[in-house]
């Protein structure tokens, strides 16, 4: 189970925000066990310690009895929930552990998570507020969805103390326990964007789509005066001047940034245009043209910044013929098997020609191309379906039968003449008919005497 192994992705963070430049206190924790039922977190970098007397919540048969007593709990008890996930909102599995997020609440877990008045979900796909209920939105894109993706545990219930205000206490204590543990107030890990045990301020985080967007629109803005670019962030996303703080820390909860963050954001995102356009086959001055840079730079952070780790210590050019070769054989396998189709991915190449052109200097022509990489293609299935949807518009009088040119078209051919398409789809077919007799075949499976 994740929380047996998650202390082994602990060390990618590097750092510890309380002896940073963050609003918000971020421990970088590390977990010793004291016991079988105790266990002691200290933060790594400031020697920051907190304990949780009992951590049976993280045995599977005691958090199968704690979901059956929290259905009876006490008024006035507390409960610490867990909501995690391990996909994205395409359907594919994140970088395991995944992703949690803790909580605590009067309310039962089910109710607070999926209930009918002010849970999480209804939150999310009316009006969120929270890190969570944003998270919950975009990856589960709706709530059927969602419900299938996200998951929920119950981690402790802290019995009423006496008091609201000692039991409150106790559940915070025990709630940055939690958080700590999974280290969820890291965004790498989760979506706890403080470290528990206080009121979350929500105006300090901005939605991530318009923030995303802002950005990447004021990367393309020239590099003088950042604080210019500043400002049209905090326009586009309706921020008054005063709200740099509100900036500040959503930069920093949604791209994790220590300093200088506005300057940092902006820099990734045009590493992020730049990768995008390097990857359409644009050249170095086109790039250096569209997001208003020095060509000099542009190429120094293709090189030192961008595909480093890829491809260490070469020179841009081959870089750039590396990426594009394994692209274009990506694309081929996925059946792109025509230059036409290639050109519509990849728009930095003029005309075919010029995709042809690199394919014979990079990756030994394009017969070679095809054979090796393309899928095998059943033209007979295809032709098949072509011939009988357009028997079907015949008949409701939508168009006229097939000539030879447009079926040999529709089989990826760019023949012109009859001859030369007839020619194309005996090849493909593999067949010595003529155009009739292959009509035939096809609709009726037989050949006319």
């Amino acid at each position: 189970m994740p929380w047996e192994v998650v202390k082994n992705y602990y060390r990618k963070v590097g750092f510890c925000i309380k002896s940073k430049f963050s609003s918000i206190t971020r421990h970088n924790y590390v977990p010793m066990m004291l016991s079988f039922r105790s266990m002691k977190l200290v933060c790594k970098h400031c020697g920051h310690e907190i304990v949780n007397h009992d951590i049976s919540g993280l045995s599977k048969k005691v958090r199968k009895a704690l979901a059956l007593e929290e259905k009876n709990k006490n008024p006035g008890d507390i409960t610490i929930y867990l909501i995690y996930w391990r996909k994205n909102a395409n359907n594919k599995w994140l970088k395991f552990p995944g992703l949690f997020y803790i909580g605590q609440t009067k309310r039962s877990t089910y109710e607070r998570v999926y209930g009918t008045s002010g849970s999480h979900f209804i939150r999310a796909f009316t009006n969120p507020n929270c890190a969570i209920e944003h998270t919950i939105k975009r990856y589960g894109l709706n709530p059927v969805r969602a419900k299938k993706i996200f998951k929920i545990n119950v981690l402790e219930i802290i019995p009423f103390q006496g008091s609201r205000k000692f039991t409150r206490k106790l559940a915070n204590a025990l709630e940055k326990f939690w958080i700590g543990f999974f280290h969820s107030q890291f965004y790498e890990f989760g979506r706890n964007i403080e470290s528990g045990g206080s009121n979350v301020y929500k105006s300090i985080i901005l939605p991530f789509a318009p923030l995303d967007e802002a950005l990447y629109a004021a990367s393309f803005l020239p590099r003088s005066g950042d604080f210019e670019r500043r400002l049209y962030v905090c326009e586009k996303v309706g921020l008054r001047k005063t709200q740099n703080r509100i900036l500040n820390n959503s930069l920093e909860f949604w791209y994790g940034f220590k300093s200088n963050r506005f300057i940092k954001a902006l820099r990734l995102k045009r590493f992020e245009i730049i990768q995008n356009l390097v990857e359409q086959g644009y050249n170095v001055a086109y790039i250096s043209k569209e997001i208003n840079a020095d060509r000099h730079d542009v190429v120094k952070w293709i090189e030192n910044e961008i595909y480093r780790e890829n491809y260490p210590d070469l020179p841009y050019k081959e870089i750039r013929k590396k990426v594009l070769a394994k692209s274009i054989i990506r694309y081929i396998r996925k059946g792109f098997t025509t230059p036409e189709l290639l050109l519509k991915v990849f728009a930095g190449f003029q005309n075919t020609d010029a995709i042809k052109h690199f394919i014979r200097q990079n990756l030994g022509g394009w017969n070679n191309l095809i054979n090796n990489y393309a899928p095998e293609t059943d033209f007979w299935s295809i032709a098949k379906i072509l011939l009988e949807k357009r028997k079907k518009k015949c008949e409701l009088g939508e168009s006229s039968e097939y000539t030879a040119v447009e079926f040999a078209h529709d089989l990826g051919s760019s023949a012109n003449h009859t001859l030369a398409a007839i020619k194309y789809i005996k090849r493909k077919l593999n067949i010595k008919m003529t155009w009739l007799e292959i009509k035939n075949y096809l609709l009726y499976g037989k050949i006319p005497e």
